[in-house]
């Protein structure tokens, strides 16, 4: 994984951690919404691992935004 890749996974998972606090949704409760495990949510949170195409939809959808909004990162 390159800089820019590193970089990129860094602010997406930001951006869903902060979606997640702020919509008061804990981990396990993402878990349950969008079928992803807790372990795996905690990776991509970090910023440590890629997202899938249709796990980064299932969890936009869990937090009620658009997938769109996760990789806004001028907000």
């Amino acid at each position: 994984m390159n800089i820019k890749e590193s970089h990129f996974l860094s602010e997406l998972g930001n951006k869903i951690n902060g979606i997640r606090i702020n919509s008061g949704i804990s981990l396990e409760e993402l878990s349950t919404l969008c079928g992803i495990d807790v372990e795996t949510l905690k990776l991509i949170e970090a910023g440590s691992i890629s997202v899938l195409l249709m796990d980064f939809v299932r969890i936009a959808k869990a937090l009620n935004v658009p997938p769109s909004t996760l990789v806004d990162f001028t907000k």
